[in-house]
Parts: C-alpha cells; structure tokens; sequence
C-alpha cells in the first residue's frame, strides 16, 4: 500500500525476484529500507530513463547477483537500460530521504494529468476516511482507476455507495488536492472486484471501465 513501511529488521523481499533489494528497515511508518549491498537501486524518471533528483520520485531499478534473468518464454522482459547495463524495472514509484528509500506506490497506480503524476490511491484514502461510517460488510466500499484514453485520461470511481461528483470532489478538495484530482465519472456497483486475496482487483475494474 501507498506509504507504507518495514518495521522488523529483515530483508525486504518483493516478488521473489529481487530478494534483498533493502535491508534493516527504519522506525518511520513511510520508510522502505536502506540498499542493501546485494543489490544496487537506482531511480529513473517514471516516462523516460534518466536520473531523477534528489528527493524526487523515480520508478526503482535495481540489479545484482539476487535479481532474477527474466520471464520463461515470450514474455515481455522487464528490464531496461539505463546507464549503459541493464536494470529491472520493479514498476514501485521510490523517493529517497536521508539515504532511506521511501515507498510512493505503483507506477501502474498513477496517472500523468497534466503534467503531474496523480495517485489514485491518494484519492482512495481521502474518500475512504470520510465514507468509512458509511461503508458496510467486508470488502471496500471504492475504488479509483482512469480510463484508457493516454491522451486524456479521466479519473473513474468505482462504489457501491449512493454518492455524486459534487460531493465526492468537494471531499478531496477539502483535503487539500489539486483539481486534477477530482473525479470526472462515477459508476455505482453492487461490489467492488476482489482477488482471491482479498485485495481490490484492479485488472476487473479497468475492465468494466472499457466496457462502459
């Protein structure tokens, strides 16, 4: 999830495929770890390979010894090249911060508007503290995702709650975000998609959308 950290002293594993990435993780809840020395991070910008600035976010590559060669058959590779060797793109969105690095989502879970990068996940925690005494059951209530359009993408919500786009886009610029963040479409469902995890299934979702 957005923003979250590690708090025992372990290596992080992610995937399996790149076991090791970080290690001896700090005590800030936003903290990913510190590189640990079986692997070599870098950050790049999300649209292109170049080196971002520091603080600034960039899409995590990482290569050395524990990184795995790739994908069996004719799946597409995952790795890039960027400084002249190449890397495997994790698609995680990383900052780094007194030398820590900090997790700021998926690259998968956020949208270029306008020239900015938004997080869906952003709006869906600002829409789920405010509707949370009026979620019910189990499973979530929202969710966000954009449709396809690379062009002009326009930011989708997902509920099975009784709502409209005034309220919801008064809720998120209450909470301080940009007009690009509000919500340009609203479908109402009976459930929200879920994996056999438990976990929201956006691949469903963005599904629905295109058939819209």
């Amino acid at each position: 999830d957005q923003g979250r950290g590690f708090h025992r002293p372990a290596v992080r594993g992610q995937h399996a495929r790149h076991a090791a990435v970080f290690h001896q993780p700090r005590q800030d809840p936003l903290d990913e770890g510190l590189p640990a020395a079986a692997g070599q991070p870098r950050f790049s910008r999300q649209a292109h390979c170049q080196p971002v600035a520091p603080g600034e976010n960039g899409r995590l590559l990482v290569r050395g010894p524990n990184v795995f060669s790739g994908y069996l058959g004719d799946a597409p590779s995952p790795f890039v090249d960027f400084s002249g060797k190449s890397w495997y793109d994790t698609g995680d969105l990383i900052f780094e911060r007194d030398g820590v690095l900090v997790f700021a989502g998926r690259l998968k879970r956020f949208v270029k508007m306008g020239g900015e990068m938004i997080s869906l996940p952003a709006i869906e925690q600002v829409l789920e503290a405010h509707y949370s005494a009026a979620e019910a059951g189990d499973g979530p209530a929202l969710a966000v995702t954009a449709t396809a359009d690379e062009q002009h993408p326009e930011l989708v919500l997902l509920t099975t709650l009784t709502t409209d786009r005034q309220e919801v886009n008064q809720v998120i610029r209450n909470a301080g975000l940009s007009p690009l963040h509000n919500i340009r479409l609203i479908r109402q469902v009976e459930e929200i998609p879920l994996l056999g995890t438990g976990k929201t299934d956006y691949t469903t979702i963005t599904k629905l959308i295109t058939q819209q």
